[in-house]
C-alpha cells in the first residue's frame, strides 16, 4: 500500500552509513482516495540522501509495514493530486452555476404555467358560456318542433273535417261545432305568429353565434401563422445558442491548457531557483574545500601531539601505535579514493541529465528537473561527506607525520618524510578548479532560463487574465441568450396549447352550429308550407 510519509529524522554513521526515520502521515486505497493514518506510527528504512528533514516523500509498505522498493520524493504526486483537485473544484462550480441556470429556467416556467392557466380557464368560461348559448337554442328548437307536431295534428284534423262533413250548410246543426272549431283554429293561428317570432330570434341568436364563432376562427388562423413562425426563430436560436457553446467550450479548453502551461512553467521556475540557489551553495563549498586543501599547513598546525610523551613512550609500544595509525590511515586513503570515484560517477551524471534539459520539451522538462534536483543533491551530500573526510585525511595525515619523525629520531633515522605516504593533492584542486568552473557557467545559464521564465509567466499570466474576461462575457451572453430562448419555448407552448384548446372546442361548436341551423331552416321551411293551407281555408 502506498503511504505519505515527513523524514522526521537522519542518524549519520561514521563513515557513510546512515538511516532515516519516516512518520506515516497518509495512505492510498484501492479507490485511489487517501485517508490519513491515525497516531504517530513511524518507520525505519535506509537513509534518504535525497531527502532532509521535513521532506514529504512517498513509500511503500507491505502488510507487516517492511519497506518494499526505495522511497520517492512526494512533490511531483502532490502536484498531480493538487492538479486533479482544482479540475474537480472547476467541475463542481461549473455545475453548480448550471443548477442555478436550471432553477431560474424553472421560476420562468412555472410563472408562464400559471399565467397560461388563468388564460385558459378565462377561455374555458367563454366556452362555457358558448355552450350555455347553445344549450337555450337547443331547446328552443325541440319547443319548435313539438309546436310543429302540434300543427301538424291540427291540420290531419282540419282535413279529416272537410271529408267527413263535406259542404258546409251554415243552417244546420253542426254549425256551432264548426265555429268552435274555427275558434280553435284561430287561437293556432294566434300560436303560430309565436312560434314564427321564436324561428326569427333563433335565426338572429345563430348569426351572432356564426360571426363570434367566425372571429375567433381567423384568430386561430392567425396564430397558427405565428405558431410557424416561432418555431422558426426557436431554431434558428437553438443553432445560435449550440455555436456559442462549442466557441465557450474552445474558450474553456485554451484557458485550462494556459493554466496548466503556467502551473508547469511555475513548478519549473521554482526548480530552476533550487537548483540555482544549490550551485551557488556548491560553488561556496568547492571554494572552501579548495581553500582547506591549499591551506594544508594550517591544518596540520592545530593538530597538537604530546611530543614529550612520545619520547617516554616505550620504543615497542610507540613502533605499535605507529602501525596502527598507519593502517588506519591507509584504510581511510582507499575509502576517500572509492568516495572521490563516486563523486566522479555522480558528476557525471548529473552532466548527461543537463545536456538532455538542454534540448526537453515543456512537458519533459519538469521530469527532467526533478530527476536533475534529486541528482544534483545526491552530489551535494557526497560533496559533503567528502569535504569532511578529506579534512579528517589531512588531520590523520599531520598526526601521523609527527608520530613517524619522533620513531626515527628515536631509531636513528633523520629523513622520514620521503618514506611517509603522500597524498597527491594536484588532481583533486583541478578537479576543483574545473568543478567550480562548470558550477559557474551552469550558474549563469540558470540565470539565463530564471529571466526567460520570469517574461514568459508573465506573458501568461496576462494571457490567461484575457481569456478569463472572454470567457466571463460569453457565459454572460449565453446565459443571456438561453433565458430567451427558455421564454421563447415557453410562449410558442403557450401557443400550441392555445391553438389546441381552440381546435378542439371551436369545431365542434361550428359543428353544433351548423346542425342547429339546419334544423331552424327546416321547421322554418315546414312552419310555411302548414300556414298556407291554413291562410286558404
Amino acid at each position: 500500500m502506498l503511504y505519505l510519509a515527513e523524514v522526521k529524522k537522519q542518524i549519520k554513521g561514521f563513515i557513510g552509513g546512515a538511516k532515516t526515520e519516516l512518520k506515516l502521515l497518509a495512505c492510498q486505497h484501492n479507490d485511489q482516495t487517501w485517508s490519513a493514518v491515525p497516531g504517530d506510527e513511524t518507520i525505519a528504512c535506509d537513509e534518504i540522501a535525497q531527502a532532509g528533514e521535513g521532506a514529504l516523500v512517498l513509500v511503500n509498505l507491505s502488510n507487516n509495514r517492511q519497506l518494499q522498493g526505495k522511497p520517492e520524493l512526494a512533490g511531483i504526486e502532490l502536484v498531480r493530486q493538487l492538479q486533479k483537485l482544482s479540475r474537480l473544484l472547476e467541475k463542481t462550480k461549473d455545475q453548480q452555476e448550471e443548477i442555478e441556470q436550471w432553477k431560474q429556467s424553472l421560476s420562468i416556467q412555472s410563472e408562464e404555467l400559471t399565467r397560461r392557466q388563468m388564460d385558459m380557464e378565462a377561455r374555458l368560461e367563454q366556452i362555457d358560456q358558448m355552450q350555455e348559448e347553445f344549450q337555450e337554442l337547443e331547446r328552443q328548437r325541440q319547443e319548435m318542433e313539438a309546436n310543429w307536431q302540434r300543427f301538424r295534428a291540427e291540420q290531419e284534423r282540419i282535413e279529416q273535417l272537410h271529408r267527413q262533413i263535406g259542404p258546409i250548410d251554415w243552417n244546420s246543426p253542426q254549425v256551432g261545432k264548426v265555429q268552435a272549431i274555427i275558434g280553435r283554429l284561430f287561437a293556432n293561428l294566434d300560436r303560430a305568429t309565436a312560434v314564427e317570432a321564436q324561428i326569427q330570434s333563433a335565426r338572429e341568436a345563430l348569426e351572432r353565434q356564426q360571426t363570434l364563432l367566425k372571429n375567433h376562427l381567423q384568430q386561430l388562423e392567425q396564430e397558427k401563422a405565428s405558431l410557424e413562425q416561432r418555431q422558426n426563430d426557436i431554431n434558428q436560436h437553438s443553432e445560435a445558442i449550440k455555436t456559442r457553446k462549442q466557441e465557450l467550450e474552445s474558450l474553456v479548453a485554451a484557458l485550462q491548457e494556459s493554466q496548466i502551461q503556467l502551473q508547469v512553467r511555475e513548478s519549473l521556475l521554482t526548480s530552476k531557483q533550487e537548483l540555482l540557489e544549490r550551485t551557488n551553495l556548491e560553488i561556496g563549498a568547492t571554494e572552501d574545500l579548495r581553500k582547506i586543501l591549499t591551506g594544508a599547513g594550517d591544518t596540520q598546525s592545530k593538530q597538537q601531539v604530546d611530543i614529550k610523551t612520545l619520547e617516554n613512550m616505550p620504543l615497542g609500544e610507540l613502533q605499535e601505535t605507529v602501525k596502527n595509525l598507519q593502517a588506519d590511515f591507509d584504510k581511510l586513503v582507499r575509502f576517500v579514493n572509492d568516495q572521490e570515484e563516486e563523486l566522479s560517477l555522480q558528476c557525471q551524471a548529473v552532466a548527461e541529465l543537463e545536456e538532455k534539459l538542454k534540448t526537453a520539451n515543456d512537458y519533459d522538462r519538469f521530469d527532467l528537473e526533478s530527476e536533475l534536483a534529486e541528482e544534483q543533491e545526491r552530489r551535494k551530500m557526497l560533496d559533503e561527506t567528502l569535504f569532511g573526510q578529506r579534512r579528517r585525511l589531512r588531520e590523520r595525515q599531520a598526526i601521523l607525520s609527527q608520530y613517524l619523525k619522533v620513531l626515527r629520531r628515536r631509531q636513528g633515522v633523520m629523513e622520514i618524510e620521503d618514506n611517509l605516504q603522500q597524498i597527491n593533492l594536484e588532481p583533486i584542486l583541478l578537479q576543483l578548479k574545473e568543478k567550480k568552473r562548470n558550477a559557474q557557467q551552469d550558474r549563469q545559464r540558470q540565470e539565463k532560463e530564471i529571466e526567460q521564465l520570469h517574461s514568459s509567466i508573465q506573458e501568461l499570466r496576462r494571457q490567461i487574465a484575457q481569456q478569463e474576461s472572454d470567457r466571463a462575457v460569453k457565459t454572460q451572453e449565453l446565459q443571456r441568450q438561453e433565458a430567451n430562448w427558455e421564454q421563447a419555448k415557453a410562449a410558442l407552448s403557450e401557443l400550441q396549447s392555445r391553438i389546441k384548446l381552440y381546435e378542439e372546442a371551436l369545431t365542434p361548436l361550428q359543428s353544433n352550429l351548423t346542425e342547429s341551423r339546419q334544423k331552424v331552416e327546416e321547421v322554418a321551411r315546414l312552419f310555411s308550407s302548414v300556414e298556407q293551407p291554413q291562410a286558404i281555408a
